[in-house]
């Protein structure tokens, strides 16, 4: 075999391109599942303008070796060979999931998207000069010990980040700063992403693809409180994670972190079963990631599992509306493939605050285990759903998240029901890129409403504590009652000025950063 792979490569190098076909097709006959000999001749037939060819030698590849990032730089070349733009950016972008520093995927995607906005109907010529060299090869391809090394760190270390990260971030900070000074508390409602869901949906698994750790499982409700989890992409290699509830600052690790919400979640809402509305955040700093505050609450549940109290649904429901009700919150709403959609609890409850679904957005998971009829459900879109749906894949078993990023790809290219949904609304991927976008424009939408809030409430504020005449401030003799709100006022007066500023800092940069 190393023969056949030695005489093919220089045959290619050559220009001798059906000799180079002939020699990797002895290759592959004495090593049928060598991915590299079916990666050359991939190369081969695209020189030899043999696009189908090079599909189906590049569509093996990627099978027997899902995390080689360069087969899907051999199928996206055919694919531009062939003049299917569209399905060389989806394997340029599968390609970049495993390797996002390659320079090849990124110049390559970019071609691809070029070619794609520029086609009308007929296909334009492709420049074969420099479809070659995307497709060149050598025999530093074949060091497989080596190669397989680079290629698992560069699938571990697979980011999902958005281009939007570098914008979104100082946005994301002011916003978090609001809350730690609990504006809300005086009524001034934050942009907010609330995700909501029935029990066994797959909202975990969702919440945990798209911040790379584990979150508690088990029977029952497990988010038994409201969990702000705060997700920032952070450049050190060794991830950051910490609780924050009780005034307390916790740290722990990816190892650990399910436990340690599991301990947190006991100190505020009790051991057992029962639910608080009282806040846990989980702040996730870990490269990678992509850059969002979310809120994830309760599943819901009709049934009350021993040890829940009776109207554990009434509970879960209250919590809910409280957090989808205002105009300022986006409903993720995570539905499984498998239900009628109209029959969910959580799109029932979505509906009645967001009649026309302007600002819900809801993810389908579980799509490999109900593929048929999927791609119907969310054409018709029978529920409203105003910002459009992402179909996922769920993580299954011991599968790193690596490894399921690059299998949910497969399974949305190649499965016979499933690959026919358009590839802007499938994959973990593409709902991070949807939700950090989503959330960097209602955050903008709202921050000059903020404002305007902040100043009433300061106003009032100042004006109570000490208006014209004879205010609480002025009175030399007062009652405890009177001390004690004269007390909040002022601590409430610094938290307006402190959030005033906060929110003015910001105002600049959106002016001269975002364009909608």
């Amino acid at each position: 075999m190393d023969g056949a792979m030695t005489k093919g490569n220089a045959a290619f190098a050559a220009g001798n391109y059906s000799d180079a076909v002939r020699h990797f097709t002895d290759g592959i006959t004495s090593s049928p599942n060598n991915h590299v000999l079916y990666s050359n001749r991939s190369a081969a037939y695209a020189g030899l303008n043999r696009f189908s060819e090079a599909i189906s030698d590049a569509q093996k590849t990627v099978e027997l070796r899902p995390v080689w990032s360069k087969g899907y730089s051999r199928l996206a070349a055919a694919h531009m060979g062939r003049h299917n733009y569209d399905d060389a950016v989806s394997s340029y972008k599968r390609g970049l999931l495993i390797d996002p520093s390659n320079e090849a995927l990124i110049s390559g995607l970019a071609d691809a998207e070029a070619a794609s906005a520029r086609s009308s109907g007929s296909p334009p010529v492709v420049d074969s000069v420099s479809q070659l060299n995307l497709l060149k090869i050598n025999n530093e391809d074949y060091e497989e010990e080596e190669e397989d090394k680079s290629i698992v760190v560069s699938a571990h270390n697979a980011p999902i980040v958005s281009s939007y990260n570098d914008k979104i971030r100082p946005l994301l900070d002011t916003i978090d700063r609001l809350r730690h000074l609990k504006v809300m508390q005086e009524g001034i409602q934050l942009p907010t992403i609330v995700v909501v869901g029935d029990q066994s949906s797959g909202k975990s698994s969702v919440l945990e693809s798209l911040a790379g750790i584990s979150l508690p499982r088990g029977q029952g409700v497990c988010t038994r409180v409201p969990l702000i989890m705060r997700l920032q992409n952070h450049p050190n290699p060794n991830p950051e994670i910490f609780l924050e509830f009780n005034g307390k600052t916790v740290p722990t690790d990816e190892e650990n972190i399910s436990d340690a919400i599991s301990l947190a979640t006991e100190e505020i809402a009790g051991k057992g079963k029962g639910i608080s509305n009282k806040p846990l955040t989980l702040v996730v700093k870990k490269n990678g990631v992509p850059d969002l505050t979310m809120v994830d609450l309760p599943g819901i549940t009709r049934v009350p599992v021993h040890g829940q109290p009776d109207d554990i649904y009434e509970q879960i429901s209250k919590i809910i509306m409280e957090f989808i009700t205002p105009e300022e919150s986006i409903i993720l709403n995570v539905l499984s493939a498998s239900v009628d959609f109209s029959t969910c609890e959580s799109i029932r409850m979505s509906q009645k605050v967001d009649k026309t679904g302007q600002r819900t957005l809801a993810v389908v998971t579980k799509a490999d285990k109900s593929p048929e009829g999927l791609l119907e459900k969310v054409t018709a879109d029978d529920v409203s759903i105003g910002l459009g749906y992402v179909c996922v894949r769920n993580r299954i078993g011991d599968e790193s998240y690596e490894e399921a990023r690059v299998e949910e790809a497969r399974l949305f290219d190649t499965h016979r029901h499933l690959s026919k949904i358009n590839k802007s609304i499938v994959g973990i991927p593409v709902l991070a890129e949807r939700l950090v976008k989503i959330q960097a424009t209602i955050i903008v939408k709202c921050l000059p409403g903020i404002v305007t809030k902040i100043n009433e409430k300061l106003t009032a504020n100042v004006e109570e504590l000490n208006p014209k005449g004879n205010g609480l401030e002025n009175i030399l003799e007062e009652s405890p009652s009177v001390a004690g709100r004269r007390h909040k006022l002022k601590n409430n007066i610094e938290l307006l000025r402190e959030s005033k500023d906060v929110v003015a800092n910001i105002m600049d940069m959106i002016s001269d950063n975002f364009d909608y």
